[in-house]
């Protein structure tokens, strides 16, 4: 087995209040050796260690784990491991690296619907875009490619329990918007209101491109366009469930 490849902070920045580490488990290629120093520079909060296998990665680091990469060559043992990383690394968040959607033998209805995962950077994605994509999953959002939806859209339906009462009557539209999360309804709501984009970061406190990338998310779950088709669903879906009690 290969030995694990630890990328150390620069002297003294481990001992430093309040480090993070980011923990990459690889394949049998090593994704850290461009990457890490990038991650490193751009988060001077963090180190960078990487992993060759899940069992490594189930040890106790020195400083708490913040995110966990997972290469997509190793994404169909994610439904086994996952749900034992995020109880041994409480405090992190989980995302696949590289790759492209729809490897054989994944399951991605499983891996959408076990909510372990907080997005996908695609092996395309430029560095500027993977490091932009890490600091969204660091502060809570989620990002997925666009292929992602669209095979989870091709996958058959999983089984559903009767409907209740409070679920009758809801619309197509309505049921879209409840899969987007509460930063990604932020977002859109203040969008539908004709919001720019600076604006929208103005009033949540976070970045212009922070806010780009989630709409890039909206779009792609509503299975829309652009922005004003996003907009045009929101109002769309708020109205219907309005009219009906759900919100």
């Amino acid at each position: 087995m290969k030995p694990n490849r630890d990328y150390h902070a620069p002297r003294g920045l481990s001992q430093r209040q309040g480090t993070r580490t980011i923990l990459i488990i690889s394949g049998t290629i090593s994704l850290a050796a461009e990457l890490g120093p990038c991650i490193e520079r751009k988060f001077e909060w963090t180190r960078v260690v990487e992993v060759t296998s899940f069992e490594a990665a189930f040890a106790i680091f020195p400083d708490p784990v913040a995110l966990i990469l997972i290469d997509a060559e190793l994404l169909a043992d994610v439904t086994k491991y996952g749900a034992q990383l995020a109880r041994m690394h409480p405090l992190s968040r989980i995302a696949v690296l590289g790759g492209r959607v729809g490897e054989p033998g994944v399951d991605l209805v499983q891996i959408a619907d076990e909510g372990v995962l907080a997005g996908w950077i695609p092996d395309h994605a430029r560095i500027d875009l993977t490091l932009s994509i890490i600091q969204l999953i660091l502060q809570g959002g989620e990002y997925y490619p666009r292929e992602f939806f669209a095979r989870l859209r091709q996958a058959p339906p999983p089984k559903q329990a009767a409907s209740s009462p409070s679920s009758e009557g809801r619309v197509d539209a309505g049921v879209e918007c409840y899969n987007l999360s509460k930063r990604e309804r932020e977002i859109i709501a203040l969008a539908s209101e004709g919001l720019q984009n600076k604006i929208i970061a103005c009033r949540l406190s976070i970045s212009e491109n922070t806010v780009k990338i989630h709409m890039h998310n909206i779009i792609t779950k509503l299975g829309v366009y652009n922005r004003t088709g996003a907009a045009a669903r929101y109002r769309e879906a708020a109205s219907a469930l309005r009219e009906r009690g759900h919100i």
